[in-house]
């Protein structure tokens, strides 16, 4: 069962990196067609694969409401992106950052604040983390939950969409694929997650 997903992981790997309208991509947004997709468990597992290859790794939990990303490999109650925007202070972003358990990947966690999806509308933190690190993932929330994950694509150079085998619908996948192209989002590849 591993040997499959790892094989899946390393093929979405190569479709992103090889993608010739995405040009050395660098920040790769994440997304579930629905909840419980396994966003996440992708997130971390594509992180492992591109530490083969990249020195500096950086995983962002947008997830603000479930943290699940946060809760299994950052320290418990970590500050981290909404205290940030909440603080309006970026000039000191390193010290959220947290170094993981695995080699060349860090994480910066969702953070303690409770704030509003639209404040976390800015590209500014993304694009200053760039020049620090090699591949930036970010893990946020499913397409249907909020705006976040669309707004994300807009600012990213690579999509991947995550659904769940066997209980997606193909409809769910082309609304998806659409509410992405329209706000100028690339879409690298689909995992088809939970499909063994």
């Amino acid at each position: 069962m591993w040997k499959s997903a790892q094989k899946q992981q390393k093929r979405i790997q190569a479709n992103i990196m090889l993608n010739k309208d995405n040009k050395e991509p660098q920040t790769i947004v994440l997304i579930g067609t629905k909840k419980g997709s396994g966003t996440t468990y992708i997130t971390n597992n594509l992180a492992i694969e591109f530490a083969k290859i990249y020195s500096k790794i950086l995983i962002i939990d947008t997830d603000i409401k479930n943290k699940t990303l946060t809760n299994n490999i950052a320290e418990k109650g970590s500050e981290g992106i909404t205290d940030i925007i909440n603080s309006r202070n970026i000039e000191n972003i390193d010290n959220f950052i947290q170094k993981t358990n695995n080699q060349n990947i860090y994480i910066l966690p969702a953070g303690r604040n409770k704030i509003g999806e639209e404040a976390f509308l800015t590209e500014n933190i993304i694009k200053g983390l760039e020049k620090e690190y090699d591949i930036i993932l970010i893990d946020t929330t499913s397409i249907n939950e909020n705006i976040l994950p669309i707004c994300l694509t807009s600012i990213a150079d690579a999509t991947v969409l995550i659904a769940e085998s066997g209980k997606v619908k193909q409809e769910d996948i082309v609304k998806a694929k659409m509410e992405i192209e329209n706000v100028g989002g690339k879409i690298s590849g689909i995992i088809l997650n939970k499909n063994i």
